[in-house]
């Protein structure tokens, strides 16, 4: 009977001699792959529920107010007057997605004869790797809840901005700028609240933000040499030192790894919601808290376990969750395609607003 591929600490890259590195002495510490930035979980709309497999995030249009003339029955609808209010109702249904797995097996003979631990390490990268694929989903629901059509009729509906100097040779800080100027304007005009509003952006673009090109200002009879982003005479809390770029233009800014960018057109085996999606030109998220929908039936769960028939330790990392599109108007994607190619009728150019 063939069973699961169990983990064989002693060997070098999966081949070969099995206890190849037990027979080296210990000279430092375990080299584990680098902590990925997974922040997105925590910046999302969370529903924990104790039972069941979906969760609903009713949606509800904008009260009207209107003068009273003398008379008036503001309660007669048929009179034809501007009241009342006529409140539009809908609701985003969000499913709980199969368990979310990363396991392994780790051989009892191969841990006796190793010189340091690995269940440890094993664990955490176990725990990584969940966190890793969770921001990844929440990423692409940030970008389906900026595409997606207005979940009320005649309401408000996220954006697209695009331009292709937001990517490729041609992205400029100036152009990054503008456009995280123009998400924050959009937002303003949907009446979007301004806590709780985020940036997720790639390293590439993340550290444009810091280039030293961008010299600008000058303040109390001094050249202030740097970007507007990290410069306190712009009100900037970042630092060149530390390439940190803390907030702009009422953005909490953050770099990550996990932004999709590819075309993904088969649906995650396991996923009761949709993960798919063409973001080839995708290269950064303005969002609010909002604007994605996180549904918690089992938080991140570890299990660990002796196996006596094949004598190995079982180690099991689990969440069981899912994430779905809010409310639209508080998602902006930016894209570098240099036309709207979507077909969403979300897509705006960035070139139609001043420079």
């Amino acid at each position: 009977m063939s069973l699961a591929f169990v983990g064989r600490p002693g060997q070098i890259n999966l081949a070969g001699d099995q206890v190849a590195l037990f027979l080296k002495i210990f000279g430092g510490e375990v080299l584990g792959t680098f902590k990925r930035m997974n922040k997105f979980r925590d910046l999302t709309l969370v529903k924990s529920i104790p039972a069941g497999k979906d969760a609903t995030f009713p949606a509800y249009g904008k009260a009207v107010a209107n003068f009273y003339a003398v008379g008036d029955n503001i309660f007669d609808d048929a009179a034809g007057l501007d009241y009342p209010t006529k409140f539009a109702h809908n609701e985003a249904i969000i499913s709980v997605d199969n368990p979310l797995i990363s396991n392994v097996l780790v051989s009892q003979i191969d841990e006796l004869m190793n010189y340091y631990d690995v269940r440890a390490p094993y664990a955490e990268e176990l725990v990584r790797a969940i966190k890793t694929q969770d921001d990844v989903f929440c990423a692409i629901t940030g970008f389906r809840s900026a595409r997606a059509a207005a979940p009320l009729t005649g309401g408000q509906r996220g954006t697209v901005l695009f331009d292709a100097g937001l990517g490729g040779t041609t992205l400029t800080v100036t152009i990054l700028e503008k456009a995280l100027r123009v998400a924050s304007q959009l937002m303003d005009q949907n009446d979007v609240p301004r806590e709780d509003r985020f940036c997720a952006l790639p390293p590439s673009h993340y550290h444009q933000l810091l280039s030293t090109s961008n010299v600008v200002s000058t303040t109390l009879g001094m050249q202030s040499v740097g970007p507007r982003s990290a410069n306190s005479d712009f009100g900037g809390r970042g630092s060149i030192v530390d390439a940190m770029v803390a907030r702009l233009y009422g953005f909490e800014l953050f770099m990550t790894n996990n932004l999709p960018n590819t075309n993904i057109t088969v649906n995650p085996t396991g996923a009761r919601n949709t993960y798919t999606g063409d973001f080839s030109n995708s290269v950064g998220l303005c969002f609010h808290r909002s604007a994605i929908g996180t549904v918690d039936r089992l938080g991140l769960d570890m299990e660990a376990g002796w196996e006596r028939a094949i004598q190995s330790y079982a180690i099991i990392a689990k969440l069981v969750s899912g994430h779905g599109p809010l409310k639209g108007w508080g998602a902006i994607e930016l894209n570098k395609e240099a036309t709207a190619l979507l077909g969403t009728g979300n897509e705006v150019a960035l070139n139609t607003f001043p420079a």
